[in-house]
């Protein structure tokens, strides 16, 4: 999937200068089922479901598992997994648009970022549902290892869980 990825992103796609991020190695395993494909998003679960989760990057991995988890105690729930966001296609948030919730989970600053893009393009076509996003505050965060972070901030499979399942606000 990485070399197709940076096939794409260095000889296809890109008419100039280009950044690529490298994975850092602490991905969790992602059901085949769930493997993102080529295009600019991609949906799984329930077509009627009245939530989605919407996130892209490493981030993905535990939503996946909180993905499985509401589906395996019988919640209907749609995965958005954004394979570009620069730029963020507009048919990203089509299959969003159905649902009465949506919960975005962001592992980079609230302010500005990928969320709140995605909730502007919601907002222009006519979302009428809740919009919940998961990002990190305009603050000051203390160096720890990336597991640790990602907890404190509630974006591991738990703090995901937890967020979608109880509407629980913002992590720490």
């Amino acid at each position: 999937e990485m070399r197709r990825d940076y096939y794409k992103a260095i000889y296809r796609d890109a008419p100039g200068i280009i950044a690529l991020r490298l994975p850092k190695g602490c991905e969790p395993d992602i059901p085949d089922e769930l493997e993102p494909g080529e295009g600019a998003s991609d949906v799984f679960g329930d077509e009627d479901a009245g939530t989605a989760i919407v996130t892209y990057g490493r981030v993905y991995g535990a939503a996946v598992g909180a993905f499985v988890r509401l589906r395996s105690e019988g919640k209907k729930i749609k995965l958005i997994k954004l394979n570009r966001i620069k730029p963020l296609p507009a048919e990203a948030v089509t299959p969003a648009l159905s649902c009465g919730r949506v919960c975005f989970i962001e592992e980079a600053e609230r302010t500005g970022g990928i969320g709140e893009s995605y909730c502007l393009m919601l907002t222009q076509a006519d979302f009428k549902g809740e919009f919940d996003l998961r990002a990190v505050e305009d603050r000051f965060v203390p160096h720890s290892d990336d597991k640790t972070l990602l907890r404190r901030f509630g974006m591991d499979e738990n703090g995901i869980y937890e967020f979608v399942n109880n509407r629980k606000g913002e992590g720490e």
